[in-house]
């Protein structure tokens, strides 16, 4: 894997965990914390970078897959790059994941195999880390799929602690028409 120990808060390769706290709604994620970092580096969504702390790596070693690249830094270090007393060991850099159509969700429905399903739709919650926890529990009671739509990002700072990582290992669609997602998986499911 590409590894590279850090030193400077002026390393370029830094500047998508620079200035954390105000972070908009990007092409990237950053996701925080070892448990839900280890979840994002399990699941399918491509992580791209992680910032960690030495302690931290010699404890996540195994889970980090080759093609991801590895800055190590101090924890003082990560705490200057990310502008708050951050203390959580680790950072990743994650792809957004991108909403679906109703026609992809369609298709991906589809292509479960026969058997009762359990989807959860969260439209317009307001607060990230309920949404957060509507994930976390969705997850707990063995649903397939959280449908949401307007509200939250189910991929805020926020919300991915309040699930705990959890979204990575359950999709988590972004629905810009909820309403017809609904109706194209209720079709799908023949309900």
């Amino acid at each position: 894997m590409p590894s590279f120990r850090v030193g400077s808060v002026g390393d370029p390769r830094l500047r998508v965990f620079a200035e954390l706290p105000g972070r908009g709604a990007g092409a990237t994620i950053v996701v925080e914390g070892e448990i839900a970092v280890v979840r994002a580096l399990a699941s399918e969504h491509p992580v791209r970078t992680l910032l960690i702390t030495p302690s931290c790596r010699a404890r996540m070693e195994a889970s980090i897959p080759e093609e991801v690249v590895v800055l190590e830094a101090e924890a003082a270090l990560v705490r200057e790059v990310v502008g708050f007393d951050f203390h959580r060991g680790c950072l990743a850099a994650v792809d957004r994941p991108l909403p679906a159509s109703p026609a992809e969700l369609r298709e991906r429905v589809e292509a479960w195999p026969a058997g009762p399903r359990c989807v959860v739709v969260a439209e317009g919650l307001a607060a990230p880390a309920n949404l957060g926890a509507v994930i976390r529990n969705a997850r707990a009671f063995g649903a397939d799929h959280v449908l949401h739509g307007g509200g939250a990002d189910p991929w805020s700072r926020r919300a991915i602690r309040a699930a705990m990582g959890l979204g990575f290992s359950l999709p988590v669609v972004g629905c810009e028409d909820l309403a017809g997602a609904v109706v194209a998986v209720r079709e799908a499911l023949g309900a």
